[in-house]
């Protein structure tokens, strides 16, 4: 299948990867989901990570958990992750229990 297609793609421009989220984002996606985020970590020329959420419709835990630990990972290494363009109802929703992206 083309990345292009897929729920999660990555792809780098310049000194920022991009991480791109699509549609539906729960635990029957979570393999596309962390095989984007592994190949984002592992991308040593991305000084900064970029997650794209213009285009989620909806997340469960299991990308919560994901998203979170990407974030924790690109601390680690001092570099910055930045959360983009969520939708004001996914961002009210980890409000709600207390989560930060």
């Amino acid at each position: 299948m083309d990345s292009s297609n897929k729920m999660a793609a990555y792809h780098r421009s310049g000194v920022n990867g991009i991480l791109k989220l699509t549609g539906v984002v729960d635990i029957f996606e979570a393999g596309v989901l962390l095989e984007a985020v592994r190949k984002s970590i592992s991308d040593e020329k991305a000084k900064n990570i970029q997650v794209d959420m213009q285009n989620v419709e909806r997340v469960d835990i299991s990308t919560i958990q994901v998203l979170y630990r990407l974030k924790m990972e690109c601390k680690t290494k001092s570099r910055k992750c930045e959360f983009m363009q969520m939708s004001q109802k996914i961002s009210s929703e980890l409000e709600q229990i207390g989560i930060s992206l």
